[in-house]
């Protein structure tokens, strides 16, 4: 039966949150209409807007599993907000209000050693407030790597005690996800991140894109997908290839992560632009952009991948089987946009 106390409650207290308080990642961006997440990408559909969002700094996850009981959620927003606020941090918020469970991810740009600090006291203060309310660190989305440092004041070493010893008898070798929840020290949550303090992309080339959509820069749109994983669910349309396969590098997560390590030199040879593990990630691309219109962020790795096959053309010339010969592809003097392209027949191929 329904509490219509606990009800108008939890109704005051989600009038009284201030827009700008709620949702300050919405300013600048397109609403959320205009998003047509998938439902079933594995994230949650009003985390697309934020996520999207222009420039390095995006939500970011470490502290954005907490729960309290639900008569304290509006002491608990209160509390975030004095963590965040001190720091200049703009926050996302979303999650079960009913059920006092709140996902909160402050924006913050990883590239940066200033914000990767605030990360790490965001995350220590959260913790502490967690246990203020006698409330639960990981409550939904589990403790995996960025919450395993804090097990120990979350639980107490008597309760981990007994986790280690049932993690001794059943996994005496260690073999199933060593050091995650029972740690040993291998896992921080601000160490071994995707970019880190001062990382960059160096371009072997100049992109003649503009990706004007957005970040206004191939690396800036690349950084767009965040690997959440979304492109390989079961069902259409992001990413067909995927779909198709099962393969890890057939997914726009693969072939965002195939370009990152192409370009930072960790595929063979020493041209990125002729990388065989890159050529087999983006000469499958179906350039649909599903990933557009379904991805929790909105990337369009199309663009990405078209710039790549510009640059590697005019570069080493298109590959044989590239129908484009005397197009913008083309290198060749009668190419350009002077010149008519040979590709008529592509006229007649529908629209994906």
């Amino acid at each position: 039966m329904r509490n219509p106390r606990f009800l108008d409650e939890l109704r005051r207290t989600i009038t009284d949150f201030p827009a700008p308080v709620l949702f300050p990642c919405r300013r600048g961006l397109r609403s959320a209409s205009a998003a047509r997440p998938a439902p079933s990408t594995g994230s949650h559909p009003r985390l697309t807007v934020p996520a999207g969002r222009p420039g390095p700094a995006r939500p970011v996850t470490g502290s954005e599993d907490v729960a309290a009981l639900p008569e304290h959620v509006r002491a608990d927003v209160a509390g975030l907000e004095s963590i965040m606020r001190p720091l200049g941090l703009e926050a996302c918020y979303y999650g079960h209000a009913a059920t006092g469970l709140l996902h909160v991810r402050p924006v913050i740009d990883l590239h940066s050693a200033a914000d990767i600090a605030k990360l790490r006291q965001v995350t220590n203060e959260v913790s502490a407030l967690v246990r203020q309310f006698k409330g639960s660190f990981a409550a939904e989305h589990g403790v995996g790597i960025a919450r395993t440092e804090y097990m120990p004041e979350q639980v107490g070493e008597e309760l981990l005690g007994v986790m280690r010893e049932i993690k001794r008898v059943f996994d005496p070798k260690n073999l199933f996800n060593p050091g995650k929840i029972i740690s040993d020290g291998r896992f921080r949550l601000d160490r071994d991140l995707r970019w880190g303090a001062g990382y960059k992309i160096e371009l072997p080339f100049e992109p003649v894109l503009a990706f004007a959509a957005k970040d206004h820069s191939f690396v800036g749109n690349l950084e767009q997908c965040n690997g959440c994983g979304g492109c390989r669910k079961d069902a259409p349309t992001m990413c067909p290839t995927f779909l198709a396969t099962g393969e890890e590098y057939m997914s726009t997560r693969g072939r965002a992560n195939a370009i990152r390590a192409a370009l930072d030199l960790r595929m063979t040879g020493d041209d990125p632009l002729r990388s065989e593990e890159l050529e087999d990630a983006l000469s499958t691309c179906l350039s649909c952009k599903a990933c557009t219109t379904e991805g929790p962020s909105n990337v369009n790795l199309a663009l990405p991948n078209a710039a790549l096959i510009q640059a590697r053309s005019k570069r080493h010339g298109p590959p044989p089987r590239c129908p484009c010969r005397g197009c913008a592809c083309s290198p060749s003097p009668g190419s350009g946009p002077g010149r008519r392209p040979r590709t008529r027949w592509l006229v007649s191929v529908p629209s994906w």
